[in-house]
């Protein structure tokens, strides 16, 4: 399997996840089938002592990569990201995500969605140094997601990493917009 579809499906999972539930505080405008669907709402199952403890965890691990390397990079943050592919066990179908985005902004926050609808969002630092994204969603049940990054600006591959005790076998191939798909 290449790189590229590795991170594609990565990132499926990252949107799949951050959609299983909102928090109003999250900013998200929409809950209902629609968003469950997303590749950012799926979770990883894992079998945790406590999931609290691992999102207590990885949001010290991001608050600490940010006072050390609080310089957001611009290679994710300049476009929406939308999935082409996401590998998840299986392949997903061409078009199996059409519509949905994610956007990484300057102040270390993200937020996804499909069309012109929010449906989660949630920290991140991404660590240029050794290509490792860390990402929190603001859903308490959706688990951190750690992706090694591979881009040339136009597409971005997210390859689940291991961290944190999270086994997260996905990978997710994302393309650049300059909006988020309407």
């Amino acid at each position: 399997m290449s790189k590229v579809s590795c991170a594609l499906l990565l990132v499926a999972m990252i949107f799949a996840t951050g959609c299983k539930e909102q928090s109003s505080s999250a900013g998200a405008d929409v809950r209902d089938e629609e968003a469950l669907s997303s590749p950012f709402a799926v979770t990883l199952g894992g079998n945790y002592l406590s999931v609290d403890a691992i999102r207590n965890q990885a949001k010290a691990l991001i608050d600490d990569r940010i006072s050390k390397d609080n310089d957001p990079q611009a290679s994710i943050t300049f476009a929406y990201w939308y999935p082409e592919f996401v590998f998840n066990k299986t392949m997903s179908a061409v078009d199996q995500y059409q519509g949905f985005w994610i956007k990484f902004e300057d102040d270390f926050s993200y937020r996804y969605g499909k069309d012109g609808k929010t449906f989660g969002s949630g920290r991140y630092h991404y660590r240029l140094s050794d290509g490792i994204l860390a990402m929190v969603d603001d859903n308490a049940e959706i688990e951190p997601k750690f992706w090694k990054v591979q881009h040339n600006g136009k597409a971005m591959a997210l390859i689940g990493e291991h961290d944190l005790g999270i086994n997260n076998g996905m990978q997710i191939k994302l393309l650049s917009l300059d909006q988020a798909p309407m």
